[in-house]
């Protein structure tokens, strides 16, 4: 997988954690991820804005509807000036990073970016979803897809996008696990030499695997919406996995996920 496909998921995983953390309402931590988020873009030289820039769209977006979001219920005449801000910063990012588009095409395109922060919630909502779709239907720096095959390009990018994240996290899950095998081979083989220094081989392997082992609940999402009840399900059901060998694939690929998801949230703050 190129480094391109690797940079441009970790872009869209941060898309999907800031609107995690707006759709939990929990207001605060989105604006603050959303904007370390708008930084890692921004605050980098030429090329990189070049080549991720038009994440900027669908970021100053979700940060305006947030903003208008915490400020309707309180009339908080500020937040409404940082979210008529931000339109503005999408609306110039939109003309940068999108020059291709017929007129027609570019006005419905800023509509939407401008209606994130209508008065209306579903217009809200649905002007977002068409922003974070954009990219689907343009190409940055040109404009609409062809009929004939541009659908069909967009859909297998999507896809090849789709399925170099799964590789990535299974590749990560794979690193951790590979490293408690080889701790506690390393602790088992001096331990049976009579040596008392395996312990230090040993600990880390024991730490790391209930690490691991917690990192693969948070990496699967099924179950997730049962509460406690759910994830006590998911205990069980992941330590009946580690019985098997075959088992271990969805748990390496849900570890890697997990850490992930961590990192991003870690990175968000």
């Amino acid at each position: 997988m190129s480094p391109a496909t690797v940079a441009e998921t970790m872009m869209q995983s941060m898309i999907d954690l800031a609107q995690e953390k707006a759709a939990a309402g929990n207001y605060p931590e989105a604006v603050q991820t959303i904007t370390t988020f708008i930084g890692s873009i921004e605050g980098q030289d030429a090329k990189v804005r070049k080549t991720f820039g038009m994440n900027l769209i669908p970021l100053y977006c979700l940060r305006a509807k947030v903003h208008v979001e915490v400020g309707n219920p309180g009339n908080d005449a500020s937040r409404l000036q940082l979210a008529q801000e931000d339109v503005g910063k999408a609306e110039k990012a939109l003309d940068e990073f999108y020059t291709g588009m017929d007129p027609a095409q570019k006005e419905s395109a800023r509509a939407s970016i401008r209606n994130v922060i209508g008065a209306d919630e579903k217009l809200r909502n649905e002007s977002m979803s068409s922003i974070l779709q954009l990219r689907n239907r343009f190409s940055p720096g040109g404009g609409k897809a062809s009929r004939s095959g541009g659908a069909n390009q967009a859909r297998r990018a999507e896809v090849a996008g789709t399925v170099g994240a799964h590789g990535v996290f299974f590749a990560i899950g794979l690193v951790l696990w590979g490293l408690v095998v080889a701790l506690g081979y390393g602790g088992s083989r001096i331990a049976r030499s009579g040596s008392s220094l395996a312990w230090v081989l040993i600990i880390p392997c024991i730490v790391l695997f209930f690490v691991l082992f917690f990192a693969s609940l948070r990496g699967w999402d099924w179950l997730a919406d049962r509460g406690t009840a759910g994830e006590r399900l998911k205990v069980v059901i992941v330590i009946l996995l580690m019985m098997t060998m075959i088992g271990m694939i969805p748990i390496v690929y849900w570890t890697g996920k997990g850490a992930a998801r961590w990192y991003y949230q870690r990175a968000g703050r």
